[in-house]
């Protein structure tokens, strides 16, 4: 059970006790810092590494998978749940709601915690593919795109170069626009794992101008860093779980 789960269950026991009694039940663990995470399936390995890390050094960890509901959801609560940190680790639901993918979360995805002026980590995390339909549907409204079949009903497409460029370029805004402090990550060796050498997708060329255009658009360049490993590399781990300690919450 984490924080979130555990309002939940006490929202549930709380309403079946409704006006019998007047109950006050505090949350023993909410002393622990709270960090939002969020993750896909091709991010996995990263996710789970500085998770576990980061519970280990005393911390409460929500993860938030990002199918759109996930992503909405997790912008929503970073406010009233008190959230630490923000470890922003599959963005794709940007590209998706941009370029006409599924996972859509809405024009905000990926910039309320900047706004709230949180502690943020931004990786750019699976934003190379788009989420779509069936194949032959996907075929018809991404023609002449590379595609993986994931399953039956869902189908990934490949980002062009262009909508990486225009991703890269929205987050540099809202970096620059950003009330609190914030550190960009970059794996150049693949932002998922479809994008990697045994993956699907895989592009090389794909995170260089992801950090072309960032070089050219981001305000202060020391924010950003470029890590010379695959997003679900240990050392891309290690990475981030040293953006946490930079910013002071573990």
């Amino acid at each position: 059970l984490n924080h979130l789960t555990r309002k939940i269950l006490r929202n549930g026991a709380l309403a079946l006790a409704g006006m019998l009694q007047s109950v006050q039940i505090t949350d023993d663990q909410r002393s622990k810092p709270l960090i939002f995470l969020s993750t896909l399936g091709t991010t996995e390995a990263c996710a789970q590494s500085v998770r576990q890390t980061l519970e280990d050094k005393g911390n409460e960890v929500v993860i938030f998978h990002t199918v759109g509901s996930g992503g909405k959801a997790m912008e929503e609560m970073l406010e009233p749940e008190g959230v630490s940190i923000l470890v922003d680790l599959s963005l794709h639901e940007m590209a998706d709601h941009r370029f006409g993918g599924d996972y859509d979360a809405g024009p905000q995805r990926g910039n309320t915690a900047l706004q709230l002026g949180l502690p943020t980590i931004v990786v750019p995390g699976n934003i190379d593919f788009l989420v779509s339909g069936p194949l032959e549907t996907t075929r018809r409204l991404f023609p002449h795109r590379p595609y993986h079949a994931h399953n039956s009903a869902i189908t990934v497409v490949r980002s062009t170069h262009q909508e990486i460029e225009i991703l890269a370029q929205t987050l540099a805004g809202w970096c620059n626009e950003a009330t609190g402090p914030v550190r960009m990550l970059i794996p150049m060796d693949g932002f998922s794992a479809f994008d990697s050498k045994q993956g699907p997708l895989y592009d090389p060329n794909g995170p260089q101008r992801f950090t072309q255009t960032m070089q050219k658009n981001l305000n202060d360049h020391r924010i950003m860093s470029l890590i010379p490993c695959h997003i679900n590399d240990p050392e891309f781990s290690e990475a981030v779980l040293e953006a946490v300690y930079h910013l002071n919450i573990s």
